[in-house]
């Protein structure tokens, strides 16, 4: 696969899209999976202002939206997790 090879998931077309976007656009959930697992931005957005997760959303490609939408929640438990545990360590106060 691309990544492997070092391929920047990052970068962007003419148009501001990554290849998230595309995966998201076209449906290609294996891709949004590889590309959530190499640590694409999520919120990147094109020149219109749309998010891979808008475009799946609008082209109604459920899967993928959910594996977004969990993948953000899941990122969103682990930090509220580690704030818990500097708190409790006393590194920063609530």
């Amino acid at each position: 696969m691309l990544l492997d090879g070092g391929a920047n998931h990052s970068a962007q077309d003419l148009h501001k899209w990554t290849a998230f976007h595309y995966a998201c656009y076209h449906g290609y959930g294996k891709c949004v999976d590889a590309l959530i697992e190499e640590g694409v931005k999520l919120k990147m957005k094109d020149e219109d202002g749309n998010t891979g997760l808008d475009w799946a959303q609008r082209n109604k490609f459920m899967d993928i939206v959910e594996l977004i939408i969990d993948y953000e929640w899941y990122i969103k438990d682990q930090r509220s997790q580690a704030k818990q545990l500097a708190i409790k360590m006393g590194r920063i106060k609530e």
